[in-house]
C-alpha cells in the first residue's frame, strides 16, 4: 500500500469514527411528546379493516350516554386510546408502528419517553400539558432533549367559523408553550408537525364503507357527521365556510414556518425541525381508524415513518415502512 493509499484509508476510518462519536452524542437520553388524540393514538387499534365487535361498540355507547362532554372525552381515552402505537412514543412490540420511541432505543436502550397528548385538545390546552412536562421533569430529574409537538386538529373543528382558533391566537398558544420548554433548558431538539392534508383526506375517503346495517352502507361522510357532529370541514358543499377551514389550516402552516425560524433565531442551543405538510396515506382504507378521522395502527405507522425521515436521525435507522417496500 502507498503513502496515498494509506492516507485515505486512514482518513475514511477517522470519519467513520468521527461519525460515529457524533451520532452517539446526538441520540436523546430521553423524549417526550406534546398534542392531542393523534399522538395519544386515539382508536389506532381500529380501522375500517379492522373493525371492533359490536359488543365494543355497545359498550362505548354505554360509556359515553349521560356524560358532559369532558367526562366523554375522559371515557374514550380511557376505553380507546391507544398510547402504545402513538407515531411518537409508542413502545408496542408487537405491532407495526415503529415509533420514534422505538427508533431511538435501538441506538440507546436507556432511552426515557413520556407522552403528555390529550385527545381533545385545542392549542389553548397546551400550557397545561407543559405544566405536567416540566412537572415531571423535576420529578424525575430528567431532561426531555428531544420534544415532539403536534396540535391544531380540534382548533379547525368547529361548527362555525367564529369557533374556530384564529391563526394569531392559535400560534401564540404554540410560542406561549415552546418558550416555556425552552427557557428552563434551551439544549433540546424540538420537532414540531404541522397538520395533516385533513381537508383531502376526508374528501377522498367519503365514499369508503364502514359498516353495512339493515341493507344501508354507513360511509365515512356520515360517520363523521355523526360522531363529531356538525364541524363546518366535513361539509365541503358548504363552499364558502369550507374554504374559510382550508384557509386556516395554511395560515397555521405558514405561521408555524416563520414562528420557528425566529425562535431558532432567539435559542442558539436549541435544534429546531419543522415538518409544514407531508404527503397523504398510502392507502386510505388501511391508515383511517372506524370513526374516518383519526389514523389507524397503519396510519401511525405511516405517520412514523413521514416523521422520521423528516426529522433529526434519518440515518440512523434501518426501519422502513413496509407500505414502501417491495
Amino acid at each position: 500500500m502507498n503513502f496515498k493509499r494509506g492516507f485515505f484509508v486512514f482518513l475514511s476510518f477517522l470519519s467513520i469514527f468521527s461519525i460515529d462519536k457524533i451520532r452517539a452524542h446526538e441520540i436523546p437520553k430521553a423524549m417526550a411528546v406534546l398534542g392531542d388524540s393523534m399522538s395519544e393514538g386515539m382508536l389506532a387499534g381500529y380501522s375500517l379493516e379492522k373493525k371492533p365487535s359490536l359488543a365494543t361498540i355497545a359498550k362505548v355507547a354505554w360509556l359515553t350516554s349521560g356524560h358532559d362532554k369532558d367526562e366523554r372525552i375522559e371515557v374514550y381515552r380511557k376505553t380507546l386510546a391507544r398510547a402504545d402505537l402513538s407515531w411518537a412514543t409508542g413502545d408496542s412490540s408487537t405491532g407495526i408502528v415503529q415509533s420514534h420511541y422505538l427508533r431511538v432505543k435501538a441506538h440507546n436502550p436507556d432511552i426515557k419517553a413520556a407522552n403528555f397528548a390529550i385527545s381533545g385538545n385545542e392549542s389553548e390546552d397546551l400550557q397545561a400539558q407543559v405544566d405536567r412536562f416540566l412537572a415531571a421533569e423535576d420529578e424525575s430529574d430528567t431532561i426531555f432533549d428531544y420534544v415532539m409537538l403536534m396540535i391544531g386538529a380540534n382548533d379547525l373543528a368547529s361548527s362555525d367559523s367564529e369557533g374556530i382558533t384564529p391563526a394569531l391566537k392559535y400560534l401564540g398558544n404554540i410560542e406561549a408553550g415552546i418558550r416555556r420548554v425552552l427557557d428552563k433548558d434551551p439544549h433540546r431538539r424540538l420537532l414540531v408537525v404541522g397538520l395533516p392534508d385533513v381537508h383531502t383526506v376526508f374528501e377522498e375517503s367519503a365514499n369508503l364503507v364502514v359498516y353495512r346495517m339493515w341493507g344501508k352502507d354507513i360511509k365515512c361522510e356520515s360517520m363523521r357527521r355523526d360522531v363529531y357532529g356538525n364541524k363546518t370541514i366535513f361539509y365541503p358543499e358548504n363552499k364558502e365556510a369550507y374554504e374559510f377551514t382550508r384557509a386556516i389550516v395554511a395560515q397555521y402552516r405558514e405561521g408555524l414556518a416563520n414562528l420557528i425560524e425566529r425562535l431558532q433565531g432567539e435559542y442558539l442551543d436549541a435544534e429546531f425541525k419543522f415538518i409544514r405538510e407531508y404527503r397523504k396515506p398510502t392507502n386510505m382504507r388501511k391508515a383511517l381508524s372506524i370513526d374516518c378521522f383519526h389514523p389507524s395502527e397503519w396510519g401511525q405507522a405511516e405517520l412514523a415513518e413521514i416523521t422520521w425521515e423528516r426529522g433529526f436521525w434519518p440515518n440512523i435507522s434501518d426501519v422502513q415502512f413496509l407500505a414502501w417496500t417491495d
